[in-house]
C-alpha cells in the first residue's frame, strides 16, 4: 500500500513557485556543460531531420495527409531553430576564443 505523502508531486510544485528568471538560470546552469560538450550534435540532428523530412515529403507525395504535412512543417521549423542555435553558439565560441 502506498503512503499518502507528496512523493513525486513536490517537484512540479517547486517549478510553479519560482519565477521565470530563476527557472531560466537553473536551466542554463544545468545544461551549459551539456551543450558545450556536444557541439557537433547540432549538425547530426540537422542531418537526421533533413533525411527524415525527405522521407516525409516522399510519403506526402504518395498519400497526402494534413497531419503529416503539419508534422513535416514542424520538423522544418526545428531544423531552422537548431541551425540558428548552432550559428549562435559558433559565434559565441569564436568571440570567446579571440578575447582570450
Amino acid at each position: 500500500m502506498r503512503s499518502g505523502g507528496l512523493r513525486g508531486r513536490s517537484c512540479p510544485a517547486f517549478f510553479l513557485c519560482i519565477n521565470q528568471s530563476s527557472l531560466n538560470h537553473i536551466v542554463r546552469v544545468l545544461t551549459q556543460h551539456e551543450l558545450a560538450d556536444h557541439a557537433k550534435d547540432s549538425i547530426i540532428s540537422i542531418a537526421f531531420l533533413t533525411v527524415f523530412i525527405a522521407y516525409q515529403v516522399y510519403r506526402l507525395s504518395v498519400h497526402y495527409s494534413i497531419v503529416l504535412l503539419i508534422l513535416t512543417l514542424y520538423d522544418c521549423l526545428l531544423v531552422v531553430f537548431i541551425w540558428h542555435e548552432y550559428r549562435h553558439r559558433a559565434i559565441e565560441l569564436s568571440s570567446k576564443d579571440t578575447s582570450v
